[in-house]
């Protein structure tokens, strides 16, 4: 019975459904990709959630302006005699909503002759649907264990029966065990008749398993796509080594994915007098700006690490310059404790004297250390002005 407040079925998702599951997780995982790429002046005769779904789900689109001068994306096929690259050179088209069908000459590189402009999701035009097929099949068969370890921990014993009626009451007692009810038992034959048998006490364990593999899954679904959607295993803190190296593997798929379309508008640009321009978007934008900040911290950190390394040096030589500095202080400090040492023996020698001690050795003491240079410069100052007067004299 739909429920008339939102108007929507409420079934029970089927698991054992696989082809459905599977189709349900690559749809909401195409809503998420269809937002990779922004575009800036497309015309108006190109809608860019059709472009991005061309190109991831086909990988490949033809551009052109045929038939009647409006420029359009085309999914086709490629064939024709291959060129001296190997690439195809006819692209082949039906649009019965146009009643247009055509084998167009394809335009590779710019410059050269053709009607149709191919533009690539990838470098070998594969699409994501590969990828997501991959991955959209692992977690469907993931969840379905999820569900039946689920199920298996309301009952973690298998039941077996002798006869037939004894089977279906066994039979029904394990659907009210599916559908989350109590199980109940008519009669006291299918007591006598049933046997058990314990599985054991494992099921947390392959549940807690089970969960880590999804979370597995689904991360590297993401990482490949360019988004870092984190998995630790460890259960414990991770070094910056190891989230570098967890980051290293989220940009070539989606830089290659970028280049191509970059390279193909170019192209159209130049054919077709356009101005159209793609970046990312999104969570990929703020992923690949995120990733480049982090490199750029990196490579200051790695710049200022070198000048810490001409830094230490400089330090080095500052401390020699303070060591040499230091033992001029010294030597000087020693020159004055050498003067005050004198010093004292000024004092010791004057007091000597008053002790009668030999006045001889203090006056030769004192001349040697105070006066013997101030008396040698004052005597040759007298000679030479002796001698100025003298030649004065003789010359009046």
């Amino acid at each position: 019975m739909a429920n008339r407040r939102y108007d929507y079925d409420v079934n029970y998702y089927k698991f054992e459904d696989k082809s459905a599951c599977v189709h349900n997780e690559i749809d909401y995982m195409l809503i998420r990709c269809l937002q990779m790429f922004k575009y800036k002046n497309l015309p108006d005769t190109i809608p860019e959630r059709t472009l991005e779904l061309f190109l991831q789900t086909g990988g490949v689109v033809g551009w052109t302006d045929k038939p009647d001068g409006k420029l359009r994306v085309f999914f086709g096929g490629l064939g024709g005699e291959p060129d001296c690259y190997y690439r195809p050179t006819i692209f082949t088209l039906a649009n019965p909503a146009l009643n247009y069908s055509a084998q167009l000459d394809i335009i590779w590189d710019k410059g050269q002759d053709g009607d149709l402009v191919v533009m690539l999701n990838d470098g070998l035009r594969k699409g994501l649907m590969p990828l997501h097929r991959k991955f959209a099949s692992q977690i469907v068969e993931n969840e379905l264990s999820l569900k039946v370890s689920c199920i298996n921990s309301r009952m973690p014993f298998l039941l077996s029966a002798d006869d037939e009626r004894t089977l279906k009451s066994a039979e029904e007692f394990l659907k009210n065990v599916a559908d989350g009810k109590l199980g109940v038992v008519n009669n006291s034959a299918f007591l006598e008749g049933i046997k058990e048998h314990q599985l054991g006490n494992q099921t947390h364990m392959v549940f807690n398993q089970l969960v880590e593999h999804n979370q597995y899954i689904r991360s590297t679904w993401y990482a490949q796509l360019g988004l870092n959607s984190m998995f630790n295993m460890k259960k414990e803190a991770i070094s910056d080594a190891e989230k570098q190296m967890s980051e290293d593997e989220l940009l070539p798929l989606i830089d290659d994915m970028l280049n191509e379309r970059k390279r193909a508008l170019e192209i159209i640009n130049e054919k077709f007098g356009t101005n159209i321009e793609v970046e990312f978007n999104s969570s990929w934008e703020d992923n690949v700006e995120e990733l480049e900040l982090n490199h750029e911290v990196l490579e200051a950190q790695a710049d200022g690490s070198d000048d810490n390394s001409d830094g230490s040096i400089n330090i080095g030589e500052e401390s020699d310059a303070e060591s040499s500095g230091s033992e001029e202080i010294n030597s000087d400090e020693s020159e004055g404790e050498g003067s005050e040492q004198s010093g004292n023996a000024e004092n010791t020698e004057a007091d000597a004297d008053s002790d009668g001690t030999d006045e001889g050795d203090s006056i030769d003491v004192e001349i040697n250390v105070d006066i013997n240079s101030d008396e040698s410069e004052d005597e040759n100052t007298d000679d030479k002005q002796e001698e100025v007067e003298d030649e004065q004299s003789e010359n009046s």
